[in-house]
């Protein structure tokens, strides 16, 4: 399903989602916020294809709590700034602190971006936007960009994943303060607490050439964190680089020293995925330990480490099922597989022969079938199909593995006779796991 017309806020608008809203609605958004159905709209802007088994009532809930998909925002830069520092100002500096604790055990993810961003707005000066002199046309100091932002895709990618802090600018911050406005703030257990010293022992306790990839590991062995991964840990040290608990003397953090975000994305080399100061802090650099007596002095260590919560009753969650099944049998010449390039859109490929390598992986040489439909196909159309062209008119195939236990694709049909087109093989046949068969759909079907 085609997106809505478009329309680009000029202001943020008064009230944004906050947690609740996201918990409530975050399934169906994670079904719309799909790789593959990124698209461009007239105007050229990034928007998402909603699927057609999206109903009428999910959207109009979604439009109700002001999750709207494809809601972009282009607000002026000086009112943004000066909005964020008139939230900030009135933020409750401590209570903030309070809140990045308590998302590292008992309060959802969502909240740790909570203190970076009242950290940024008291922090950041009044200034004139000052585009970028690298092609970009971010604002050098705050790194407001002068394009459109998804704003519901940005609040989803805080519920799900935290913030990483090291290129957003001032619009973002002022979403999770705006956001927040109608939340009860957490207050950090016990548990927290004793969870959070864990987390700066581990710190102060590091080999001292170690980075941020060590401390991220160490992190990530202890299992500490309410969400045990290696995305999970790295927001974390980047957020406490960005307050400035974790920073060097060249790149302070925020609470430190006011520095732009031109020279915050400053990195040792092309390697390096994290800005700084995380970029550039090494365990003997240390942790800023007034930083922390300042913000986190009232988190007393518990002397015993405090009882785990008994588990809640879980429900676990089932994904979408698509009815199909793969048929028994091993791989073979003359497999027909539907392939899902959408939730609602499914594509067919033909497999013309299988190898196996010296590994024992077995790879099925995969072209893709000129069907696009709603439904996969039934037998009885698999025989009125034909090899697939790309746009520019040509052959493609790709050697697949895992095709018999890729979600989204399902072996329909066996023993069927090879396609014959007019058109020359391709020369050259690529290696990709079974999922690159959606991608590859994009290139054959304007549709996808």
């Amino acid at each position: 399903m085609k997106p809505d017309a478009v329309v680009v806020l000029s202001r943020l608008p008064e009230r944004l989602p906050g947690l609740a809203d996201l918990a409530a609605h975050a399934d169906v958004l994670a079904r719309i916020y799909q790789p593959l159905q990124q698209g461009l709209d007239a105007a050229g802007q990034t928007v998402y294809l909603l699927p057609a088994t999206i109903s009428q009532p999910e959207r109009q809930a979604l439009d109700a709590a002001g999750l709207t998909p494809n809601r972009l925002c282009l607000p002026a830069h000086d009112q943004v700034v000066a909005l964020l520092q008139q939230k900030a100002a009135r933020a409750d500096l401590q209570r903030a602190a309070d809140a990045f604790i308590a998302s590292l055990n008992s309060a959802p993810l969502w909240w740790q971006s909570l203190l970076p961003a009242v950290v940024l707005g008291l922090q950041l000066p009044t200034h004139a936007a000052a585009p970028l002199d690298t092609g970009s046309s971010r604002c050098a100091c705050c790194f407001h960009p002068p394009w459109a932002n998804d704003l519901t895709q940005i609040a989803l990618f805080r519920y799900r994943a935290g913030t990483c802090w090291g290129n957003y600018g001032p619009q973002d911050a002022l979403q999770v303060l705006l956001g927040s406005e109608t939340e009860v703030w957490p207050q950090a257990t016990p548990r927290d607490i004793w969870i959070w010293h864990r987390v700066l022992d581990i710190l102060r306790t590091l080999p001292a050439s170690s980075r941020y990839s060590q401390a991220r590991k160490a992190l990530r062995q202890a299992g500490w964190l309410n969400k045990n991964s290696l995305m999970r840990c790295e927001s974390l040290l980047d957020a406490l680089a960005w307050i400035g608990i974790l920073e060097t003397p060249e790149f302070p953090g925020l609470m430190s020293r006011f520095t732009s975000a031109i020279y915050r994305d400053r990195r040792p080399n092309t390697l390096v995925e994290v800005s700084a100061p995380l970029a550039w802090w090494q365990a003997e650099h240390g942790l800023n330990e007034s930083l922390i007596d300042r913000l986190f002095g009232h988190c007393v260590c518990p002397a015993q480490e405090p009882p785990a919560p008994a588990p809640g009753a879980t429900v676990p969650k089932k994904a979408r099922s698509t009815g199909l099944r793969n048929l028994p049998g091993p791989l073979a010449a003359g497999d027909v597989y539907a392939i899902q390039c959408r939730e609602d859109l499914w594509g067919t490929a033909y497999c013309h022969e299988v190898v196996c390598d010296e590994r024992g992986i077995e790879r099925g040489r995969m072209e893709l079938l000129d069907y696009l439909a709603p439904q996969p196909p039934q037998a009885d159309q698999l025989h009125g199909l034909h090899l697939s062209t790309r746009t520019r008119g040509m052959r493609t195939q790709c050697w697949c593995s895992s095709l018999l236990k890729t979600p989204g694709v399902k072996r329909i049909a066996t023993g069927i006779a090879p396609y014959i087109s007019a058109v020359p093989a391709p020369e050259r046949i690529t290696y990709a796991q079974a999922k690159q068969l959606a991608w590859e759909a994009r290139w054959h079907f304007a549709e996808v």
